[in-house]
Order: C-alpha cells, then structure tokens, then sequence
C-alpha cells in the first residue's frame, strides 16, 4: 500500500533527522565537545538534504515518484522524474562552477553529484519497470483479495518484455 512504502522511503530521512537532533542535545548537555557535536549535525543535515532531494534514486525522489503514480500514468510520471532529476543535476553542475569561478579552487563534489543525478534520471527506465511490475502484481493481489480472480501461474518458454507478457 501506499502509506506503508511512504514510510519505508521515509525511515532513512527519519534517521537522518534524528541523528541531527541526538547530536544537538548531546552537545547541550556537554557529553560531547562542541566541534564534534558540529561536524555530526552538519553531516547528518548534508546527509538528511541529499536524502531528501526530489530526484532518483533519492528516496526523496521515489517518494514524490509514488506519490504521483496516485494521479498520473506511468509513462507520464518517468518523464517528470526524468525532467526533475536532470534538472537539478545541472543546477548542481552550474552552482559549483559558480562557485569554483567565485571563490576559486576546484571542488568536483557538486558536479560528480550532478553528474550522477543526470545519469540516474536517463536510467529512469530500469527503475520503472519495476515500478511497472509492482504496480501489477498489487493490482492482481487487490483483485484476488476481492475474489475477482483466480490466481494462476504464467510461464514463458522464450524472453519477452513485460509489457508484452501481459
């Protein structure tokens, strides 16, 4: 169901979010010195904002690609991920050359990341299909539950695509 995979994909931004928090209260209550008590939430809060970005295969992404699966057809959600997901890849590109340009030094983080969030969105298809099998095999399980269909097993003698298999 949709609820339960929502918060599957939420659980590690979750974590995220709770290591910021524990990494704040022990650095109040002095357990823990203030510059590594720093270094933890920054990278959590780096770790917890990457997570986070609407792009596969982020779960921030696959959160926003479920969500919309509810309204749109497949088809028309893998080019919104497609769009969304190279889109911020190269507003990753373009900021660190800014960046590189304006304050000088090299630093290939943010492209690299660019880079593989542009890639991952050109791949989009692998993940679809998936996306395309899950939602079928939901599908017969809710049509099984009301009883509207036996449930029989489909063998294939030779390879074909899913989409032709159905």
């Amino acid at each position: 169901s949709v609820p339960k995979r929502l918060m599957v994909l939420l659980a590690g931004p979750a974590a995220s979010f709770l290591l910021c928090w524990l990494s704040l209260r022990l650095t109040s209550a002095g357990l823990i010195d203030t510059e590594t008590g720093r270094q933890l939430f920054a990278s959590n809060l780096l770790f917890l904002a990457g997570n986070l970005l609407p792009a596969l295969p982020m779960d921030g992404g696959r959160a926003v690609a479920l969500l919309l699966t509810l309204r749109l057809r497949g088809e028309t959600v893998r080019r919104i991920m497609r769009i969304l997901g190279t889109a911020i890849g190269l507003l990753f590109i373009a900021v660190n050359l800014i960046l590189t340009l304006s304050c000088g030094g090299w630093n290939l983080s943010l492209s690299v990341a660019g880079c593989f969030l542009m890639y991952a969105a050109a791949q989009c298809t692998t993940t679809s299909a998936l996306a395309e099998l899950r939602a079928l095999m939901d599908r017969k399980i809710r049509l099984e539950c009301k009883g509207a269909l036996p449930c029989r097993w489909i063998a294939a003698t030779e390879t074909l695509s899913l989409r032709k298999a159905v």
